[in-house]
């Protein structure tokens, strides 16, 4: 007999079974439900379709530190709120579009929301703890979209973040992933000079000094570019970064030896020399030229005296021409 064709499920609830399904705690023989899971630290909830929002049964769990839901079907962070000690949340392929809720979650240390639907980061103004940041490959909807069918996710316009957001986590955020997210411009990162590791791979970026501001943090020791047009615009695009970036040990995953960095920078140093040097002598030349007497015209017949031009006065064409 042929397969039954695999009938696609819908989001699915949020329970207290699964709640209590989710710790590798050990509940004791007289511990209620209740108590139970308000000592819960850790939830793993990944990959159980669970959609469209974990919702009100998060308070239940109100003193979690870490929660891991990615892979399901989540569309909305409502619930969340409950979560005011949460440090660690782990949102990764689901379906977010919004961000909306977020700003209740201010103790948060690492935020994972790659591969989701969004278009704006935003919501961290109250972040003053928040050490890793990872949105790489959002996919909102492109204009007129529904969530009826894949077809409806697409590029659409470049991933934005929110300028306030950026000056609020500029303090310490230490790590940055916002990879396949067709970034043009990462002016508006230039706040976040104590990023350690920063990974823009696989956007639009056309030229290195598009990021430079970003690479030139002193804490930046491994950044990832591939993927851009910079790397095919720009011959020497590996020794620009070294060059942008004091503390850089690694780019696109290769390490940047000491040699490498010396060498790059005397060749550098050569280059600003000899440029130093043109730029003097092409100084003296035109200093030369205009320290220079221009010397009366001579006579036919070689004399020292001026040349006559029968009360004419001389034009800069005779002149020239003489």
């Amino acid at each position: 007999e042929g397969l039954l064709p695999a009938v696609a499920r819908g989001p699915v609830s949020l329970t207290k079974e699964a709640l209590l399904g989710a710790t590798g705690l050990q509940r004791g023989g007289k511990e209620s439900v209740d108590a139970f899971l308000h000592r819960v630290s850790h939830l793993k909830l990944q990959g159980q379709r669970l959609g469209p929002a974990l919702g009100e049964l998060l308070h239940m769990v109100a003193s979690v530190s870490v929660v891991y839901a990615y892979d399901n079907l989540l569309s909305s962070l409502s619930g969340t709120e409950h979560l005011r000690r949460l440090q660690m949340l782990y949102l990764q392929n689901n379906r977010l579009c919004s961000m909306a809720g977020i700003e209740a979650l201010t103790n948060l240390r690492i935020l994972h929301l790659g591969n989701n639907r969004l278009s704006r980061i935003e919501g961290l103004e109250q972040f003053t703890k928040l050490e890793e940041l990872h949105v790489p490959n959002q996919r909102p909807f492109l204009a007129g979209g529904s969530e009826g069918g894949l077809g409806s996710l697409g590029g659409g316009d470049a991933l934005e973040f929110c300028p306030s957001s950026v000056e609020a986590i500029a303090y310490t955020l230490t790590s940055l992933s916002a990879a396949g997210n067709r970034l043009q411009d990462v002016s508006c990162l230039a706040p976040l000079q104590g990023l350690r590791t920063l990974d823009l791979s696989n956007n639009d970026l056309q030229r290195v000094s598009d990021v430079r501001p970003l690479l030139s943090g002193r804490f930046l020791t491994k950044v990832e570019l591939n993927g851009n047009p910079l790397a095919t615009n720009e011959r020497k695009h590996r020794s620009m970064v070294v060059l942008s970036a004091p503390a850089i040990e690694e780019i696109d995953g290769k390490a940047v030896l000491p040699q490498e960095k010396n060498f790059v920078r005397k060749l550098e140093m050569q280059k600003m020399k000899l440029q130093a040097q043109r730029h003097a002598h092409h100084s003296r030349q035109l200093h030369g030229l205009a320290a220079s007497p221009v010397r009366a015209p001579m006579k036919a017949g070689g004399g020292s005296g001026p040349l006559d031009y029968g009360g004419a006065r001389p034009i800069l064409q005779d002149l020239l021409v003489s």
